[in-house]
């Protein structure tokens, strides 16, 4: 999964908030074991950093826009395992840095595969991608987290009952931190903190 700013602007609120918005690229692909979905688009949306307190910051992004997708499942029975066309989409993003020492992540994204520009016009899928995390600061660069990821689908067709799929995953994870503060940028003066 990947996005950047193609076309935009930075504005701030004080001393505390700074972000950017404007025009996003995106392509993500996301595989879990029973169906995967891919997807190009473009966004108007905004990422931010908000200093709630001297050490506390939340960053954040938010984006709607519309890409063309792809979802398939490993166990359909057709002539083709796939299904694509035009997809409204969504993303917010959202992480709490609790200083150097811990925080909290969650990412939900939303796709909505219209039969607009594809290969069955009467079947529509709706794939939501959850992902939850805590992360916590062990000793220097060396850090221990929790994660879950769920996805979910759900199809729709006009000749047949609808479907519904649900995947979770829970993992412990190790990370090796490249930053003190989790990611945090610091702009504020030193007095003003």
């Amino acid at each position: 999964m990947i996005r950047g700013l193609l076309l935009g602007s930075d504005y701030a609120v004080g001393n505390s908030y700074r972000g950017i918005w404007g025009l996003y690229g995106g392509y993500d692909y996301i595989s879990p074991h029973i169906f995967p979905v891919a997807s190009t688009s473009v966004s108007l949306g905004t990422t931010f950093q908000w200093w709630i307190s001297q050490a506390v910051a939340l960053q954040g992004s938010v984006l709607g826009g519309i890409g063309y997708a792809a979802t398939g499942n490993v166990t359909e029975v057709r002539q083709c395992n796939y299904h694509y066309g035009v997809a409204p989409q969504g993303l917010l993003a959202l992480r709490l840095i609790l200083g150097d020492r811990a925080m909290v992540d969650f990412t939900g994204r939303t796709y909505h595969l219209t039969g607009m520009g594809g290969d069955d016009k009467e079947r529509t899928e709706s794939v939501d991608h959850l992902n939850m995390g805590f992360t916590v600061r062990i000793y220097d660069r060396h850090a221990l987290g929790i994660q879950y990821i769920a996805s979910i689908r759900e199809q729709r067709y006009p000749d047949r009952s609808e479907s519904h799929q649900t995947v979770g995953t829970v993992s412990l994870v190790y990370t090796w931190l490249g930053d003190a503060r989790f990611g945090a940028v610091e702009w504020r003066a030193a007095n003003g903190r």
